[in-house]
């Protein structure tokens, strides 16, 4: 057990994944190896040990140990290496004080990854649970509770409540419901009383409180919990949890008083019917019957979940068989009512009830019932189950497609009900009717109308009809068969075997229906070309003639089969994938390809007639010359090189201009090469083209009584890989400063420019903001709305600035973006934390929170995206994992108390930045502990300021020791008992000397290098200063994780002595070296013997060495947060 508790320590609080069993040297960083495991002697109730390989292999082949990959073994489950890790550290006597240091974070709060060891260790120190107990409660609750006294527990649940009060608990405290039974002891209800019956406390605070006294079944407290449900001014979860409570804490005559909240209480004291919940969930099922409870089931919000729904979702499993009828009655209302548009709990426990009955239905009084619930779905065409239990829906359709037996009881319940025809096919679609059973529904066929079977013969027909295969030849057999034993059988399909008289109506019905598919045959165009190919072939000869013409109709022609009725898709450009292509032989295609080169240096694109005119009527030719050019780049590389200048000048705008958006072409990375090549060929026919779509768009947009549809300029989204091209961008960016553009019009210019991150247009944008023209808000709106999409940080100071000046054009700004905003990638997710806060600043003042109930349901307005973004940036902050969040957080609650969520934000907050900046301790460093536990643990300033100024009472004890250390301080007079005290420079140059001594080389340390030296830059003659520099190392030596202190000396007599704490310690030496930690020390020289010729005896202040201490104290106490300082005063009596 201690080779795996030695494991444990190693791997959970030194954070690795796995234990690599293969070659060292391939060891991944995130994993240990086993030699760093072993080779220190284990010691304890047994013989001690050195640890070997061998040891820790054998301790890895138990069942404590899982693969985790081929060479890697890590815990079965992780809560075993955390108990092990706990008891090691404990059983190896490591200071509570020094297991605290290792599972704190330094800024404060148990590090989350070691929350589990926490929970272990504070089971098995005092120490360390009575520290958990003040800070973190709700860690205790993983550990074991069973042995603590009485006054712990009580310690327990008064922190756990005051942190939920205050809004520092972030993990759920209602997931350890059960745990809370073992808080019990005598006078829970006392210390209980207060928190249930406060209305000045949260309602979390409450609902805890309340569910503390559910699980320790607390029956001295039912008064109260009476109390707090009849007071209708408490939270609805507040009344709720009561009754929770009262249904273990209260007597035989609470059932009565809680029937009234399940039947008849009012929605606006429970919008969500959370009291309703609760008490049918006391009530049920002892103390109401489910005649009595189904009709109670009312719809409620879709969208939240809570103790009504909880309640539907767990009432099936209760049911017994008495209750399925009414069940079932209520079922079959609930889906004849609303279906599947009905509330999505009702319709989840309508299929509970299904799967419930269907093992049982045959029981007299549920057959029916049952039948006419599944009648219910399945009417109109709906779908058989409601809910959204996926896995449940499988196993039941499993099991009526498996059980055959089952199924054709329900069938023969079901032909016993009169089915319109109709509905027949929707128990087929259903799968309750399979071509299997048809053999089987004819033999339930009565012989003729004088048979006593009780069948509705249309019902059994109408199954008949769906089961029946008309190509399966057993099938007709089997209704042959049938025909011959049942006269009503033979009557019914009679007609489907004997022959039709000519003369009969029956004959006049099969000619119409015959009549009138041919009429649908005939209405329909004949195919466009019987022979294709032929035609091909035609077409060809004449392009090889000079005909141009003859080369774009065969593009088409290539598009058909003989049974074409029309040319297909115009806009397909890919001759390559056309029927006739695939079809042509090795002959063809090289005759093809040649006519395409032919045709891009002779057609004709009539270009002027077409180009962005709307509408755009495109001529075949145009749309030819692409084919063209494609099919050359597609399978003639050479062909397609042979393209001239002149022949890409003359197409460049065709290819501009026909459409691509939607199209096959769209996605084609030919068809993206091929626009590249034509602007690097033709730039100046290419950028023209574009201005012509651009100027034709906008002069049509701007002719009286039109609109624009949609964007503007889409062209600007199809030139994907050609902004590389300094000619276009240098003409788009003209375009977007024309004064003339209408907001929309700059943001479509804006927002393309942005996409390929053309820097000018952002200054033009940015420009145009911060000019804060009153009359072009419409315009700077639309600028706003781009640039937060497009570069929101390097635009957020001029927005923040344009909104901050404007309310209105804020307001606008916000509630726009808010309809497009997205949780999953904000436009504020690279903002910094400041920005954000701002940002959360302006969006709560000019939209505060509404008083209005919870929303459950309902369409999302523009108001509730505002919410939705305003809430979002404090959760968004507290997801960063940084400092600067907390610290703006913290913030925003002094600024903001209205808004009570923040603080839990803040405890998220904080919990992501330990998550995120946890630097765990090394394997190595954890055994060092675990093999000398008296050595130190430095992990924050404080941790350094306490080692110092531990270091240095022992040196102030040692001083008038055996060996009178104290006369290193003074100076003897020519008189034997008249003495001076060394300079400030001497007395500093004493203390480095012991402290390098006691630090530097004594080896206290378990997580860092202590080094020992002056201040550089300190002027000669003002080494008063002494600088301590404590790292850690990686394993290859480089340093990291350095805290500093710096020790400023000052002699009793220094003019400066109450003021240089701040002006000289904090401000010329901690921030200047960006120090984390000082340390003030004075020497305390007694007067007694001291000279009386030295001028420096007259300086020294008339205080009490205990008044100096206090005053120094007050200082450093007054000082900023994040700076710490300890003074120290140290006294220097003269040598005996």
């Amino acid at each position: 057990m201690c080779v795996a508790g030695r494991i444990a320590a190693a791997t959970i609080v030194g954070n690795r994944f796995s234990i690599w069993t293969g070659l060292e040297s391939e060891c991944p960083e995130e994993d240990i190896i086993i030699s760093a495991l072993a080779g220190s002697e284990e010691t304890g109730d047994f013989a001690s040990f050195v640890v070997s390989d061998d040891d820790i292999r054998e301790t890895l082949d138990t069942g404590l140990f899982g693969a985790h990959g081929e060479q890697q073994m890590g815990w079965a489950h992780r809560g075993y290496g955390e108990f092990l890790a706990a008891n090691y550290l404990h059983a190896r006597h490591i200071p509570a004080a020094t297991i605290l240091k290792a599972i704190r974070h330094p800024a404060g709060g148990l590090i989350p990854q070691l929350s589990g060891v926490a929970a272990w260790a504070a089971s098995l120190d005092d120490a360390v649970r009575a520290a958990l107990i003040a800070e973190d409660p709700i860690a205790l609750l993983g550990g074991d509770l069973s042995g603590l006294c009485d006054e712990d527990k009580t310690a327990i649940l008064k922190s756990l409540l005051n942190a939920v009060e205050k809004k520092r608990v972030t993990d759920s405290v209602y997931m350890h419901s059960e745990i809370y039974a073992k808080l019990k002891h005598a006078g829970l209800a006392d210390e209980l009383r207060p928190f249930v019956t406060d209305t000045k406390l949260g309602p979390p605070t409450r609902r805890l409180a309340l569910l503390v006294a559910e699980k320790c079944k607390l029956s001295e407290l039912q008064p109260e919990l009476l109390q707090v449900l009849l007071d209708g001014t408490n939270h609805p979860q507040v009344r709720s949890g009561a009754i929770a409570a009262l249904k273990t804490c209260g007597d035989a005559d609470v059932p009565a008083q809680i029937l009234p909240f399940a039947e008849d209480i009012a929605k606006a004291q429970d919008p969500n019917d959370e009291i309703k919940g609760a008490a049918l969930q006391l009530l049920w099922p002892d103390h109401i019957t489910a005649d009595r409870l189904f009709p109670l089931l009312t719809p409620t919000a879709d969208l939240f979940f809570g103790a009504y729904a909880h309640f539907q979702m767990a009432l099936p499993e209760s049911l017994k068989d008495k209750d399925l009828l009414p069940s079932l009655r209520w079922a079959t209302n609930a889906v004849a009512g609303n279906g599947r548009s009905g509330n999505a709990h009702a319709r989840r426990l309508a299929d509970a009830i299904m799967f419930k009955v269907w093992p049982i239905f045959e029981h007299a009084d549920l057959t029916y019932p049952f039948v006419d619930n599944i009648a219910a779905r399945l009417r109109n065409h709906g779908p058989l189950f409601l809910g959204l239990d996926h896995k449940e829906q499988a196993a039941f359709r499993q099991k009526l497609l498996t059980d055959d037996a089952r199924r054709r009881i329900f069938l023969t319940a079901l032909c016993k009900r009169a089915l319109p025809p109709i509905e027949a096919y929707n128990f087929h679609r259903a799968e309750f009717v399979l071509a299997a059973d048809l053999e089987w529904l004819l033999s339930l066929a009565p012989k003729d109308e004088n048979d006593a079977r009780d069948i509705e013969t249309e019902t059994l027909f109408g199954l008949v009809e769906r089961a029946f295969e008309m190509q399966n030849a057993d099938h007709v057999e089997a209704l042959a068969a049938a025909m011959e034993r049942s006269s009503l059988v033979r009557a019914r399909y009679r007609q489907w075997f004997e022959p039709v008289r000519l003369d009969s109506q029956a004959s006049k019905d099969a000619r119409r229906l015959q009549a009138q598919w041919r009429a649908l045959d005939d209405n329909l165009p004949p195919p466009v070309e019987p022979d294709p190919p032929k035609r091909v072939r035609a077409l060809l000869a004449d392009a090889e003639a000079g005909s141009w013409q003859a080369w774009c109709h065969l593009t088409l022609i290539l598009a058909l089969t003989p049974t074409s009725r029309g040319y297909g898709d115009e806009l397909d450009y890919f001759i390559v994938t056309t029927p006739g292509w695939n079809e042509a032989d090795e002959g063809i295609r090289p005759r093809i390809v040649a006519g395409a080169e032919r045709y891009l240096s002779a057609a004709d694109t009539s270009i002027d007639d077409w180009l962005g005119h709307r509408p755009m009527t495109i001529p075949f030719s145009a749309i030819a010359g692409l084919r063209a050019i494609l099919l050359l780049k597609q399978v003639s590389p050479e062909g397609y090189h042979r393209i001239i200048e002149e022949t890409w000048r003359k197409w460049a705008p065709v290819i501009v201009g026909l459409p691509r958006h939607g199209t096959e072409a769209d996605r084609s990375p030919d068809i993206r090469s091929i626009l590249v090549d034509a602007i690097g060929h033709a730039p100046e026919e290419f950028v023209s083209a574009v201005r012509t779509i651009i100027r034709l768009e906008r002069e049509d947009v701007r002719k009286p009584g039109t609109s624009q549809i949609g964007l503007p300029y889409h062209i600007l989204h199809d030139l994907n890989g050609c902004w590389h091209n300094d000619m276009l961008r240098a003409a788009i960016f003209e375009e977007l400063r024309d004064p003339k553009n209408t907001p929309a019009e700059y943001a479509s210019f804006l927002d393309a420019m942005l996409r390929v991150g053309f820097q000018p247009a952002l200054d033009h944008a940015l420009g145009l903001l911060v000019t804060c023209d009153a009359s072009k808000h419409d315009r700077d709106y639309a600028i706003v709305d781009v640039l937060l999409q497009r570069e929101p940080v390097r635009s957020w100071r001029v927005i923040q600035t344009t909104m901050e000046s404007d309310d209105d054009l804020a307001k606008r700004i916000i509630t726009r973006v808010a309809m497009h905003f997205d949780f999953g990638s904000p436009f504020y997710r690279d903002l910094g934390e400041h920005d954000i806060a701002a940002l959360f600043k302006l969006v709560a003042r000019l939209f505060p929170p509404r008083n209005e109930g919870e929303r459950a349901t309902g369409f999302v307005g523009a108001l509730d995206s505002v919410g939705y973004l305003r809430d979002g940036l404090p959760r968004h902050l507290a997801g960063m994992g940084t400092p600067a969040a907390v610290t703006v957080l913290n913030e925003l609650i002094v600024d903001h108390p209205q808004f009570t969520h923040l603080a839990y934000e803040l405890a998220l907050a904080e919990r992501a930045m330990r998550l995120a900046t946890w630097s765990p301790m090394s394997p190595k460093e954890v055994l060092a502990l675990a093999d000398k536990p008296t050595l130190k643990l430095v992990n924050t300033a404080g941790d350094l300021c306490d080692v110092i100024t531990e270091a240095l009472a022992k040196f102030a004890g040692s001083l008038h020791g055996a060996q009178t250390p104290v006369r290193d301080l003074w100076d003897r007079q020519c008189s034997k008992n008249v003495f001076r005290p060394i300079d400030e420079n001497g007395f500093s140059d004493v203390v480095a000397r012991f402290l390098q001594t006691e630090l530097a080389h004594a080896g206290i340390f378990a997580n860092r290098e202590v080094e020992v030296s002056r201040v550089p830059g300190a002027p000669v003659g003002r080494r008063t200063d002494i600088l301590i520099n404590a790292v850690r190392r990686h394993p290859g030596g480089e340093a990291f994780d350095s805290i500093t202190a710096v020790i400023e000396a000052k002699g009793c007599w220094n003019g400066e002595l109450f003021t240089a704490l701040e002006a000289q310690l904090v401000r010329e030496y901690m921030i200047r070296l960006r120090a984390q930690a000082g340390v003030y020390l004075v020497g305390w020289f007694e007067t007694d013997n001291w000279d009386p010729k030295d001028g420096r005896r007259k300086t020294v202040p008339k205080l009490s060495v205990e008044n100096v201490r206090a005053k120094l104290e007050s200082q450093a106490a007054a000082l900023p947060d994040g700076i710490v300082v300890r003074p120290v005063v140290i006294e220097c009596r003269t040598p005996a």
